[in-house]
């Protein structure tokens, strides 16, 4: 409206457990799952007209973006920024994956949280808190 040209990408967040066990539960490879559910997708917003910028979309469950996102994790590794510690974690007992706490269904909340034992999990943190890589 101000004469500006506005960038819309498109981003799907499409890598992880979940997408997996969806795609055993089908029986269907998890490569063509997702790709088959981000197409479906994308069409239906296509389909809505809104201007998105889709020469400019990505996809975290592809080479092009997560090779990239491995790379960063081991240079943060190799730093002594990211490293395993046990804690508290929300556990999805149906996925068998640890849940963000913006993922979890407060009304299922005592369901979903964890038994009560520590989990390994990768933390990030100041180094007064974290331990040397090697104590992982």
């Amino acid at each position: 409206m101000r004469g500006y040209n506005v960038l819309h990408p498109f981003g799907w967040d499409a890598f992880g457990l979940p997408a997996e066990n969806a795609a055993i539960k089908t029986g269907t490879h998890p490569e063509t799952s997702t790709l088959d559910n981000i197409a479906h997708m994308k069409g239906q917003l296509q389909r809505l007209g809104i201007s998105y910028a889709w020469q400019r979309e990505i996809a975290t469950c592809l080479p092009d973006y997560y090779k990239f996102n491995q790379w960063i994790f081991l240079k943060m590794f190799e730093r002594g920024l990211a490293y395993r510690k046990r804690s508290t974690v929300n556990w999805c007992p149906v996925d068998e994956t640890v849940l963000a706490n913006e993922q979890v269904d407060r009304r299922r909340l005592l369901a979903l949280r964890d038994d009560g034992r520590a989990r390994a999990t990768w933390s990030s943190g100041s180094s007064a808190s974290r331990p040397t890589p090697t104590s992982c």
